[in-house]
């Protein structure tokens, strides 16, 4: 199945309502994660820029835990290219261990989700899942973003994301080892 456009951000409204706190659909634009689509919480994120974290913003994809899980969709040979790319174009204190980084991609793609860090200037935390949609061959990921204060359960936030999204689309059941594989993806 498939979501639409408005169902997506009908899940993005009601997920904010629901949980007080912020919600994104994020994408891959070529090396960088993008927020396609932003509600902040209440109180909004704090964050390094002055407008705080809004849509448009761009993140390399392997500065944060939603951009790992998007990387997870691209075909394991073309995604380690991506990553010495990325890797090799970062500076020295942004780089990263190759190897621990594809192991933590690989997992993320096996369990169909992820969270950690959220980056895009902020010292806030995600939870995300992959979103189906075959509409446009490219992934995105919806996420709930929280300060990382201990207030939150990660995966009481993963298991939150999988049941919104399988109440607005008949989805498979997810198996062990589920990855969706986009092939037009970065």
């Amino acid at each position: 199945g498939v979501l639409a456009k408005k169902d997506i951000s009908f899940l993005v409204d009601r997920l904010a309502a629901q949980t007080n706190l912020s919600v994104g659909v994020f994408g891959m634009v070529g090396l960088e994660a993008q927020i396609f689509c932003w509600h902040n919480g209440h109180p909004p994120l704090k964050a390094s820029t002055c407008k705080g974290i809004y849509g448009g913003m761009q993140e390399r994809l392997s500065e944060s835990a939603v951009g790992w899980l998007l990387l997870s969709t691209v075909e394991r040979r073309r995604r380690e290219g991506l990553l010495r790319r990325l890797n090799a174009e970062s500076p020295p204190e942004r780089q990263f261990a190759l190897r621990e980084l594809a192991d933590t991609i690989e997992h993320a793609g096996e369990a169909g989700c992820t969270s950690g860090r959220m980056g895009f200037g902020s010292i806030a935390d995600v939870c995300a899942v992959l979103i189906p949609d075959d509409a446009h061959g490219r992934p995105m990921a919806l996420g709930i973003v929280y300060e990382p204060d201990g207030r939150n359960d990660p995966q009481a936030l993963i298991e939150l994301l999988h049941d919104a999204v399988a109440a607005c689309v008949a989805v498979p059941e997810r198996g062990e080892g589920q990855i969706l594989h986009y092939p037009n993806a970065a």
